[in-house]
């Protein structure tokens, strides 16, 4: 899939492309970011760094079965960062995996990337808010 709109669908300068697949009971999420994206300092490829929303950024929501949801995020370079949520923006305490479960692929694919909010299901509101579950739909 390519994120070439923002939240309020207008065309932005650096799309973004996404692979998204399910491979040995994984859910494969790979993002293709434009050259020009950039990683938050700080962020080491292929570690876990929170913030990572404070630059260019790949995000991968999923709805869970007791009604929770995760949010994936992963850096140009790699870095990534995870988390669950027991209702918007409120932060479960359970350590989550950088393995994304395909059990679930009811959520949404969204982007930061040049300061401008991508994604791939409309989110409603006048804001960018994508810590919106109410708005998740199937992904495959």
């Amino acid at each position: 899939m390519i994120l070439d709109k923002d939240v309020f669908g207008d065309s932005v300068p650096q799309p973004i492309k996404i692979a998204l697949s399910v491979d040995g009971g994984q859910l494969c999420f790979a993002p293709e970011f434009p050259p020009s994206a950039t990683t938050v300092p700080g962020a080491a490829p292929g570690e876990f760094f929170e913030g990572l929303w404070n630059g260019d950024v790949a995000e991968l929501f999923l709805s869970l079965p007791n009604g929770n949801y995760l949010e994936y995020n992963f850096a140009p370079n790699g870095a990534w960062w995870a988390c669950e949520f027991s209702e918007p923006r409120v932060r479960t305490t359970r350590k989550i995996p950088r393995e994304i479960p395909a059990a679930s692929v009811i959520g949404n694919v969204t982007a930061i990337i040049g300061g401008r909010y991508l994604t791939r299901f409309p989110l409603g509101g006048k804001q960018p808010d994508f810590h919106r579950p109410e708005d998740f739909q199937k992904l495959l």
